[in-house]
């Protein structure tokens, strides 16, 4: 019998920190948090998830992502260190990401998302729809 592994996550939420790029060993990385409330009314709660992007989508984030906007992020849960702590911690890599509300640019229409689509055996893929 095979062993049935799934690893895919598509989580919404906003970007509680800004987009930190960094250039490690030639390679941009781009890490930032994901604010995912609950929605109880009673006890509300914020569950911060940490997130990492790669190469060209590394830089795609940075640019047209900010502190605030509200994103859908598609990716695959991983545990190891993010930012170089000792400890491990839950992170979801980034694969794919759209751009749902901004504070400054309003509710955006799906004509101007900007998504970048990647796999994790081929290079990064960038979509652009203007």
């Amino acid at each position: 019998m095979q062993k049935l592994t799934l690893n895919n996550v598509t989580l919404g939420g906003n970007i509680s920190s800004g987009v930190t790029l960094k250039t490690v060993q030639g390679i941009e990385c781009a890490t930032f948090n994901l604010a995912i409330e609950d929605g109880m009314k009673e006890k509300p709660h914020t569950t911060q998830i940490p997130c990492f992007a790669s190469h060209e989508l590394a830089t795609t984030i940075n640019k047209w992502f900010a502190k605030h906007d509200r994103i859908l992020v598609t990716g695959a849960l991983k545990t190891g260190s993010v930012t170089g702590k000792a400890t491990e911690q839950l992170h979801v890599v980034v694969q794919k990401v759209h751009l749902v509300e901004s504070p400054e640019r309003g509710a955006i229409s799906l004509p101007t998302t900007r998504t970048g689509t990647r796999s994790p055996a081929d290079p990064i893929l960038l979509d652009t729809q203007e």
